[in-house]
Parts: structure tokens; sequence; C-alpha cells
């Protein structure tokens, strides 16, 4: 249950805070629900600098994508959402110990033994434990757990966005990556765009466009408010406001087209293709999805994955399937590693923006395992080559 103090105090420190926030420009008027919520050790001064912790280390990348809700993490939130990442943030932030081996990711089940250590739990499932509610209620529910909330940024603190004028119906939150002197922030956060993905965003207080996964412009405006959970322990040098970059990537462990690495067409050369690829942007995984013709007989055209693994260990390898041109009944996948050339065979067409199970594979002695996808599938239907996910594993299959 939320903690409080008693009833004189409370109004006292009440009114004493909602004082500092008018002068410190607090968004929003003081009798929001949000402002009459904030406690009394709202941050007035800003400061600048670097989150200690700020980076995509979040064990269940790739997991619950797309809206496709499935597990939950150990705080009662759905994978793949912005207050499940948010959830581990405010666990890093408050000490927790335990971290998934970088090479495993994603660790569906994984389950820091420190894990209640934060005070965050979501609404995933019922449990009859008090909880967060979306992330439009974290920024009220907080304060009751005692911590502040208000209008300044600090490094390594939660921005957060209610549902009333920021364009998202259930609210948002991110992770406070970078504070810079000119007043900009950097948010780190999962599913901005609702597929989610990790993404940052940098902006001031006029908000800023969001292009990422090659998706139309989407307004972000400046956060409703700031959560200081354990955000004390940052680095107070900071450089320049970074110029705007692509604010995306393929998650860890994961390969595909427009990263420029692990990744390679070949084949025909059809007028507006790439060795008869076509891309259709603002699909699969960074919105760079490859898609061609399929073809009965030989093969024409092909998309290969190539990354650098560890030699001799096993992988577990997966296929992201795209929600369009994608339905070859049969898509050919030729695997080549320590056991030489195996074919897999792939129904495309049964899966949306899912990830389908190539197999489980061995890498040589010099680490090379390759998975080439070919365009050969009964003829009439469309093939995609997309995100290649390859996950180390604790053991190779016996």
């Amino acid at each position: 249950m939320p903690r409080s103090s008693g009833p004189a105090a409370t109004r006292v420190i009440l009114l004493a805070v909602a004082t500092l926030l008018l002068l410190a420009g607090y968004p929003g008027s003081a009798s929001s629900a949000a402002a009459r919520a904030v406690p009394a050790r709202a941050v007035a001064t800003p400061v600048t600098g670097h989150a200690r912790l700020a980076g995509d280390d979040y064990p269940y990348a790739t997991l619950g994508q797309f809206e496709q809700m499935g597990p939950t993490d150990p705080w009662n939130e759905f994978y793949g959402q912005c207050d499940s990442f948010a959830a581990w943030k405010v666990y890093e932030n408050l000490g927790g110990l335990t971290r998934a081996n970088p090479d495993r990711i994603p660790v569906s089940g994984f389950t820091p033994p420190d894990a209640n250590r934060s005070p965050v739990w979501g609404t995933a499932r019922p449990t009859g434990r008090s909880n967060w509610g979306d992330a439009r209620d974290w920024g009220r529910v907080a304060p009751g757990y005692g911590y502040a909330v208000d209008g300044t940024p600090r490094p390594g603190s939660i921005a957060w966005w209610s549902d009333q004028g920021t364009g998202m119906a259930l609210g948002h939150v991110g992770y406070v990556a970078d504070v810079y002197p000119d007043g900009t922030i950097l948010v780190e956060s999962y599913n901005l765009r609702e597929n989610g993905q990790y993404s940052t965003v940098h902006l001031g207080p006029g908000g800023t466009d969001d292009r990422s996964f090659h998706l139309p412009a989407f307004h972000v405006v400046w956060p409703t408010g700031f959560i200081h959970i354990g955000d004390g322990a940052f680095q107070t040098v900071q450089p320049p406001a970074p110029v705007p970059a692509v604010a995306f990537h393929y998650p860890r462990n994961v390969y595909g087209p427009g990263d420029g690495s692990g990744f390679s067409l070949a084949g025909a050369a059809y007028p507006g293709s790439d060795h008869g690829w076509y891309t259709h942007a603002g699909h699969g995984e960074i919105g760079q999805m490859k898609w061609t013709n399929t073809h009965a007989g030989a093969a024409d055209s092909t998309a290969t994955w190539s990354p650098p693994l560890r030699a001799g260990a096993c992988y577990a390898v997966d296929a992201l399937i795209p929600d369009s041109y994608s339905n070859a009944p049969a898509a050919t996948y030729l695997v080549s590693g320590a056991a030489g050339t195996t074919t897999a065979r792939v129904d495309q067409n049964a899966f949306t923006d899912q990830w389908a199970r190539v197999g489980v594979y061995q890498a040589g002695p010099d680490g090379r395992l390759s998975v080439t996808l070919t365009d050969q599938s009964p003829a009439g239907s469309y093939v995609a080559a997309d995100a290649m996910r390859f996950v180390l594993q604790t053991a190779c299959p016996s």
C-alpha cells in the first residue's frame, strides 16, 4: 500500500511543493492530478549528464513484438512494452545485480533473484497486488511509493507521458539517457512506435518528430513529467547535444537488411530491384524488409545472413516473417555450418510479424553459420527476407 505522512504534515508538504513547482515551471496546472501528487522531494535544479545505466541491455528484446502480448517479466509487465523496459531500468537504478548473458538474449523467463528490490508492478495478469497501472498512470502512482515526480529531467530518471495531449492513449514511459546543456534530452524506450522495439528520441520543450523504423512521422511532445527512482548516479561530464541521427537499430543478436553487416543479397538484376529483391519500407524489424517473387524451379534471387559467431557453438535460428509480401508456403532456407548444408522450409503464410523457428545449428570451427533464403517455393506467391535471430544455446542438441 502507498506510504503517507499524517494528514496535517501532508497538507503542509503539498502546499510547499505546489509553490516550488509553479516557480520551476512544471508542465500542467498545479490543480492537475499529477501536480497534486508530487511529493516534497521534487527536483528543482536541472542537472546535465549521462545516465550510468543508459543503453539497450533489455533481456527480453524481440519478445512480445508488434503488440503480440504473451509472457510477462518479473514485474508483471508484458515483454516488449514500454513499461517492461522502464521496469527493467528501475530495477537497474535501484541496484539490481543480475544481467542476462548478452549472447543469449532474448531470455524468456529470465528472473533476477533480487527483482523484488523494485516497487514497480504491472497489470499483465491478475495477482491481487497493488499495481502501477498503464504507463499513463505511473506519474500519479509513483508519489504514493515515495518517489518524486516533477518537471525537471535528470539522467536516469523515468520520462513519463500521460494520455492527455500526448497522442498516446495509454501513455508512455522511457529512460532519460542524457540531459544536455541546451536543455534537450535523449530518451530511450521500447514500443514508442508500437512494434516492441528499442529506439531513442532527442527532444526539447517543443518536442520532435520521430521517424524511426522508416514509419511516417509521429510528433513526440515533451514528457508530462519525470519520475525520480534511484537516478542519483550518473556521469556529469556531458558533450554538446548531438546532431539528430538514426535512433533505432536491430536488437542484439539480430541481423537483416539495412544494418550494413551480416546480410547480403544476390541474384538477377530486375529493373528497380536489388538483385531481384524489392524494399517494402515501414515493414519488418526495422522497416527495411525485402521481398521477391517465388519460382518453382532453380533459384535466381537469394538473401544471406552470415553474422560473426562463436566457433563450434550452437544457435537457435529464427526468421522474422513480416506482415506483407510473405505468403510463400514453402520458403527454402539453406543453413551452412559444422554439419555442412541443411535445408529447412518455412510456411511464411502461417506467420504475421512473428518469429519462425528455422532450427538449431552448430557453427563451424571458424564461427561460420550462414543462412541463405532462396526464392524457391510454389510459383505465384511472395517470399520475404527480413531479420534473422541467432541466440546462443547452453548446449548443442544431442
